[in-house]
């Protein structure tokens, strides 16, 4: 990353606590960094996105193993814009999974995620 502000690093170390937390399986602590307004999506780039508010509680507490894994050399942060590569392996108590490479896209407002997007690729 070419050099940030205190406000873009910040929100980078939010992101990387939010992803610390869903890979320790801690739903408290992944909820505790949205806003109570915060919307989410995930879909294919070049489609509309639905924005919604998953109960990502009960997704984190179904999950039998969770790992998501930031790409390398693949965060970029300007102002209140945070993105990265990851790939996801979110594994479920019922056998089914959540696998995948994604683009994601996180706007932050007083250091909580308003907006997360996250598309497949």
């Amino acid at each position: 990353m070419s050099s940030l502000t205190a406000e873009e690093m910040a929100n980078v170390e939010t992101i990387d606590a939010f992803i610390t937390a869903w890979n320790a399986k801690d739903s408290a602590k992944a909820m505790t960094f949205f806003a109570d307004d915060f919307r989410f999506t995930a879909g294919n780039i070049g489609k509309t996105p639905d924005f919604s508010q998953p109960d990502f509680v009960a997704i984190i507490n179904n999950a039998v193993s969770v790992h998501m894994a930031i790409t390398p050399d693949t965060t970029w942060a300007r102002g209140p814009v945070v993105c990265h590569e990851r790939i996801d392996d979110i594994q479920f108590i019922d056998g089914t999974s959540i696998k995948g490479k994604y683009i994601a896209v996180f706007t932050l407002r007083a250091g909580k995620i308003v907006d997360h997007l996250d598309f497949e690729f």
